[in-house]
């Protein structure tokens, strides 16, 4: 009798467990504490240093690193979607009004 009724307390408990799905819960706060560290970072660095670079040669720009983290959101997010679509902040904006306004769209997306 014991064992026909631990049986169905451990299904109930593992449906629980598996319907709070800790995985994506961990992995959305993971994303959400990236996500505002980035904007951040783009927002406190100053115009100026917007075209620094790390090293001499085929690296980006700070700015282009905003740039293609803005486009590769808006390809990803909306592929997850079932949409296609593609940003062009890499490419056409060098602001960092214009970069910071790209990433925070891309990212409310």
């Amino acid at each position: 009798m014991k064992s026909a009724m631990m049986f169905p307390t451990v299904v109930a408990g593992a449906s629980v467990l598996y319907a709070q799905n800790p995985l994506s819960t961990e992995l959305k706060q993971q994303y959400t504490g990236s996500e505002a560290n980035i904007i951040k970072s783009a927002e406190r660095m100053s115009e100026a240093d917007y075209s620094f670079k790390p090293a001499e040669g085929n690296t980006r720009t700070f700015g282009q690193i905003i740039g293609h983290i803005a486009d590769v959101q808006l390809a990803l997010c909306p592929a997850a979607k079932g949409e296609q679509k593609r940003g062009d902040a890499k490419q056409t904006k060098t602001s960092k009004a214009d970069l910071v306004t790209a990433l925070k769209e891309s990212s409310e997306y």
